[in-house]
């Protein structure tokens, strides 16, 4: 019982605190022009992540 308390309170830490890691950005500097907007999910970790786990899913 124990032990399952345990797991579903880190479970919930990670899951609020991961929000944290992602980049956070303003739009007024990444949207100057169809190349940036174009370009910008490429730049960020987070967007390339999510890119792939999308892909995944989808295959």
């Amino acid at each position: 019982m124990k032990i399952a308390a345990a797991r579903a309170f880190l479970l919930a830490a990670f899951v609020l605190l991961l929000p944290s890691l992602a980049e956070a950005h303003s739009a007024g500097l990444a949207l100057n022009s169809w190349t940036d907007g174009f370009n910008h999910p490429l730049k960020g970790w987070d967007h390339l992540l999510a890119m792939v786990a999308v892909g995944l899913w989808a295959a």
